[in-house]
């Protein structure tokens, strides 16, 4: 049986020619995809037009025998062989890290000081998860005593949540932007900066020159320091564990290891930059 987050997914072709596709709800969860639909709207609602053009919108919505559904326009996917995938990366890179970076200043808010001590409890469960190596364990540590003492107040933002190069598309003929982004099931609009970038970039494999360099123009625009990506990430994290739903434990451990070595690697390789000016 499927599971309850699961969609179901169908291509389909109009007598006229017009190729769309549509995701379903399963019996299990019937307002999933309209609970999505609302989501998309939520986030494109916070943004400029031309920071919410890559964020598709669906053509048309419904509900059929008692499922929400949606129906999206057909776009096309990045080439997946090299050397045509590793051109793709090499030239939309930069543009999506740039759209990354629109997303979040034009939401960022800094956190509610009642909502911090909810945080600081969900931080410190990654500290006490045991199959998480000990320097994320200890920085969790630290950031939930900060959180819980009022001494850093964090920044939040809209997050996509799974932010890789298989959910970045072309871009319908005449866009603004030459990519749109998919799969919102997962977005919130108070979640934290720098996940959505560690990630994507992961994804990419982007090159330490660019990484550094977009990462020091979101800083300076955010008007944070380079220690405060670390502390954003474990946040993001913190808030997925409690959420993990039917996201295996085994696959979530693996990401946090991941993405937080990159992160303390990312956020060091950029204080050295400081340092040398």
């Amino acid at each position: 049986p499927a599971p309850p987050d699961a969609t179901r997914k169908f291509l389909v072709q109009t007598g006229y020619g017009l190729r769309a596709f549509v995701t379903c709800s399963s019996a299990g969860n019937p307002d999933l995809v309209a609970r999505g639909v609302r989501k998309i709207a939520a986030i494109r609602g916070q943004l400029s037009p031309r920071i919410a053009e890559p964020v598709i919108e669906p053509l048309e919505t419904g509900e059929v025998a008692g499922l929400s559904y949606a129906i999206w326009p057909m776009l096309t996917t990045f080439p997946e062989r090299r050397p045509f995938s590793s051109a793709a990366k090499r030239w939309h890179a930069p543009r999506i890290l740039d759209w990354v970076q629109g997303l979040s200043v034009e939401t960022a808010a800094p956190m509610a000081p009642e909502a911090q001590e909810s945080l600081a409890a969900d931080v410190i469960l990654l500290a006490e998860n045991s199959n998480l190596p000990g320097r994320v364990k200890q920085t969790a540590a630290e950031t939930s005593e900060q959180l819980r003492l009022g001494r850093w107040r964090p920044v939040q933002t809209v997050q996509h949540s799974d932010l890789w190069m298989g959910n970045i598309m072309y871009a319908p003929r005449g866009s603004a932007w030459s990519f749109s982004v998919i799969d919102w099931a997962g977005a919130t609009v108070n979640g934290f900066p720098f996940f959505d970038f560690c990630r994507f970039c992961l994804s990419c494999s982007t090159s330490a020159h660019l990484t550094r360099r977009k990462l020091l123009r979101l800083l300076a625009a955010l008007e944070l320091e380079h220690d405060a990506v670390v502390p954003h990430v474990l946040c993001s994290l913190a808030r997925m564990q409690r959420n993990l739903e039917n996201f295996p434990e085994e696959l979530f451990c693996e990401m946090v290891a991941q993405t937080t070595r990159f992160a303390f690697d990312l956020a060091e390789g950029v204080a050295s930059d400081y340092r040398q000016g």
